[in-house]
């Protein structure tokens, strides 16, 4: 499983969260938390390109 947060592994036997997002026209999914603080991961937010220094 990977952390929604991070997009880093949630190993075997360490704590998560679970977090069910449904959706009217099929199944939906379950995005998956690690317990402890974790370092979000920054999000591309408009169409433009990522500028690179």
């Amino acid at each position: 499983m990977i952390c929604g947060d991070c997009d880093k592994a949630i190993l075997p036997g360490e704590p998560y969260r679970t977090y069910n997002i449904p959706s009217p026209s099929g199944p939906g999914t379950t995005v998956y938390f690690h317990t402890r603080s974790c370092k979000k991961v920054p999000v591309q937010t408009t169409q433009g390109p990522i500028r690179r220094h």
